[in-house]
């Protein structure tokens, strides 16, 4: 009898003790209940139901970088060009961004690819290289609706260098 009220005892402390999610600073947990979203814990100490409940995801949201090293574009005067690109970002909505791409990195190295490939496109070479603050900021542009529905914020997007080959 009282073996079984020591086990009875252990597993309700057990139990107890999966209540409880503690969420460091800079993360968010997204949780879903039996299989579908439920809420997003952010830091701080929070209460779960043991068994229903289960931590779908930890997305950092914290600043993140992002390097696209020499990659190729043609300006509009028919000019190949390389360029290194530095993305800076962060997560601003975990739901969107667990829910809404797969691949967060590769899906936004695509988008600034295409995104600066376009506005390299569309300017001589030489008018390219001289403005890369400029390049950046129209890169900025035109990425930050296409990340902000993968809850996604572009800090800063900046060309360290764009080179005729």
């Amino acid at each position: 009898m009282t073996v079984a009220v020591i086990i009875i005892v252990i597993a309700v402390m057990l139990v107890m003790f999966m209540s409880f999610v503690k969420v460091p600073a800079g993360t968010a947990y997204v949780v879903e209940r039996l299989g579908s979203f439920c809420t997003v814990f952010g830091e701080g100490i929070h209460f779960r139901i043991p068994f229903l409940d289960k931590i779908a995801a930890k997305v950092a949201l914290t600043e993140q970088d992002l390097v696209l090293d020499r990659e190729r574009a043609v300006s509009a005067d028919n000019a190949e060009m390389r360029y290194t690109v530095a993305v800076r970002f962060r997560v601003t909505d975990p739901q969107q961004f667990h829910y809404g791409i797969t691949n967060a990195g590769t899906a936004l190295a695509k988008l600034i690819r295409t995104a600066a490939n376009a506005v390299i496109g569309s300017l001589p070479s030489q008018e390219a290289s001289e403005s890369l603050e400029a390049l950046g900021k129209k890169v900025e542009r035109a990425v930050e609706s296409g990340a902000g529905l993968w809850g996604i914020l572009i800090e800063d997007i900046s060309f360290s260098e764009l080179y005729q080959i």
